[in-house]
């Protein structure tokens, strides 16, 4: 898990204005001067507005990106709410979780002279390096630990580290985390603190784990919001699609596809592997589907967005964040397969930028427990919330069999052969050519149905999105062979 973090790049930095004189927080007097000598020209408006309030509540969620002066943002409120030094080895008072050993060494740089003059102690722990090293800094008292969420658990793990004195917790770049698939070992790790413990989430965007995870632990805390964004539901039909109970949802959802098609349409999950489930369900089907989730391989998420811009792809399966910096103007219906839990994740999927762009319809799937929220949800946010049913069982095979059809008369374009369009034509003049098409069609359907139950991994293409990439010009490089040592 931590070879992942590596691969991670700090995003270039931006210059940033400070307006808020030093003094002007009511910060500790060492604090102060440590950084008058530093020479620091005041703070930016991010970070006294994150200090205030982070200095006033327990608990609260700030929507940021990436920049200079996040570092102090972040270390400035952990550093004044530890009022004693520890004097217990490898038990911190405070946690401060991030995605990569970049960003965990960075943040260690930025507040270690802070964390000095209050003779307060940190270290650090990350993928990539001795985990004995790391055990051996551990065995002395220590007040902040940053690091990844997966060599934090492992610390903890080896018995290196208990986590009975925490009582402040930094989630920092919440939504790389949950990008990179690791939002399991934070809730894991979070469950191990001891309740009542301060949660400060960071973060660009809101998947829908990580609100659940923040309500969860940091429920009545702040939001600040310095993202500056323009997702506007105006225009945008919203309708729940009330669900059968003694149906499977994902039959449901195929149902509701098939009476869609052949609208564009995205569909939102939680995580991988409702992705993965869904994408197999929807592909033994046999619709054309495609996925993306948080830290998919850069071959499958180019392979993907190539296909979009080329308008090849029909039906999209993703988590949150996942479609990040993607233009998805032609996907009209949107699908809530995971009703989300705030109105900001609802936001975050159904926005629209202008009135031409992206979503015009939301489907939400709702069942008796998440029919509620859906109410509270629109009150919330200000929308109609429509009702609809599940298309009904003619309705779905028509289309599916306009579907197949059309998929047929493709597959036999792309043939051209005179041998079998003479065969053809003679089974059309054949008094039994319903016997002989349902044999034919019968053994096709069984040759495509043996295709499709093969489950599909992560990079992995289907027949169908090999041919795609073909049509587009985008092939995959052979793999070299690997020559043993000691043979020509």
């Amino acid at each position: 898990m931590e070879k992942q973090e590596e691969k991670q790049e700090i995003r270039e930095e931006t210059p940033v204005e400070f307006t808020v004189e030093l003094d002007a927080l009511g910060l500790s007097e060492q604090i102060l001067e440590a950084l008058r000598q530093q020479e620091a020209q005041g703070f930016t408006q991010f970070q006294a507005d994150v200090f205030g309030a982070t200095n006033k509540q327990k608990a609260g969620f700030t929507h940021c990106q990436v920049g200079p002066d996040r570092v102090l943002a972040l270390g400035l409120p952990l550093l004044e709410k530890l009022s004693e030094p520890t004097t217990a080895s490898g038990a911190p008072q405070a946690l401060l979780l991030t995605p990569t050993r970049e960003m965990a060494k960075k943040i260690n740089r930025g507040i270690e002279e802070l964390a000095s003059v209050r003779e307060l102690s940190l270290v650090s722990v990350y993928g990539g390096v001795s985990v004995g090293r790391q055990a051996s800094a551990l065995e002395n008292p220590v007040d902040v630990v940053i690091g990844t969420p997966g060599r934090l658990l492992d610390h903890h793990g080896r018995e290196n580290l208990n986590f009975d004195q925490v009582r402040t917790v930094i989630l920092d770049s919440a939504d790389e985390m949950y990008g990179m698939g690791f939002w399991k070992t934070v809730n894991e790790l979070l469950a191990l603190i001891p309740e009542g413990f301060e949660l400060f989430t960071f973060s660009n965007g809101l998947p829908n784990e990580v609100a659940q995870t923040q309500s969860l632990y940091g429920k009545d805390g702040f939001e600040l919001d310095f993202i500056e964004r323009n997702n506007s539901l105006e225009g945008v039909t919203h309708t729940g699609v009330m669900l059968e109970a003694e149906r499977e949802k994902k039959e449901q959802l195929t149902a509701l596809l098939e009476a869609k098609a052949p609208e564009k349409t995205i569909v939102y999950c939680d995580n991988r592997d409702e992705v993965m489930d869904v994408l197999n369900h929807l592909r033994q089907g046999g619709l054309p589907v495609h996925a993306l989730w948080g830290h998919v391989r850069f071959r499958e998420r180019e392979r993907v967005k190539n296909g979009i811009e080329a308008g090849t792809i029909k039906i999209l399966v993703v988590t949150d964040i996942s479609t990040r910096d993607m233009e998805l103007d032609e996907f009209k219906l949107l699908i809530n397969y995971s009703m989300p839990h705030f109105s900001a994740v609802y936001r975050e999927r159904a926005g629209r930028e202008s009135a031409e762009a992206s979503v015009q319809t939301v489907l939400s799937l709702l069942d008796e427990d998440s029919k509620g929220r859906a109410a509270e949800l629109a009150k919330e946010m200000d929308i109609t919330l429509g009702s609809e049913e599940l298309p009904g069982l003619e309705e779905v095979l028509a289309n599916r069999t306009q579907r197949i059809l059309g998929q047929l008369v493709e597959k036999a374009e792309a043939l051209e052969s005179e041998e079998q369009a003479a065969m053809a034509k003679a089974v059309m003049e054949s008094k039994d050519q319903d016997k002989i098409l349902s044999f034919l069609l019968h053994h096709y359907f069984a040759q495509m149905q043996r295709e499709r139950k093969k489950p599909v991994r992560q990079g992995q293409q289907t027949k169908d999105e090999k041919q795609e990439g073909q049509e587009s010009g985008e092939t995959r490089e052979p793999r070299r062979r690997r020559r043993r040592k000691g043979t020509r």
